[in-house]
């Protein structure tokens, strides 16, 4: 287990200078044959494509969906804009019982 030093009241691991890990050289585990990356040759043919749509169905329908939420959006927002100029809706004014001082405490007193 690594040694730890007290700095105030938190335990301090490795100085960050140090390197972390397994030793230089390769790891465990790997072959020695094995390189470390691998290189991405150029001139070898790419792979085949992992997906294909020849007949264009997919495109179409991404297509129209994305038309179709645009225009939903669009109108949302007309929907917002022309509600922000519309007059204000304001309540019906509240009046005050006139017979209200009644022993009933009513309004009408009845």
């Amino acid at each position: 287990m690594e040694q730890s030093r007290p700095v105030g009241r938190a335990r301090v691991g490795q100085p960050a200078s140090q390197p972390v890990g397994p030793p230089a050289g390769r790891p465990p585990g790997r072959p020695a044959d094995q390189p470390r990356t691998r290189v991405l040759r150029l001139d070898a043919e790419p792979p085949p494509p992992v997906f294909v749509d020849a007949s264009g169905r997919r495109r179409r329908r991404l297509r129209r969906f994305s038309y179709g939420a645009a225009v939903a959006v669009v109108l949302l927002l007309l929907l917002l804009w022309l509600s922000q100029l519309g007059a204000p809706v304001r309540p019906a004014p509240v009046h005050p019982c006139a017979t209200a001082s009644h022993a009933s405490g009513s309004c009408g007193g009845r």
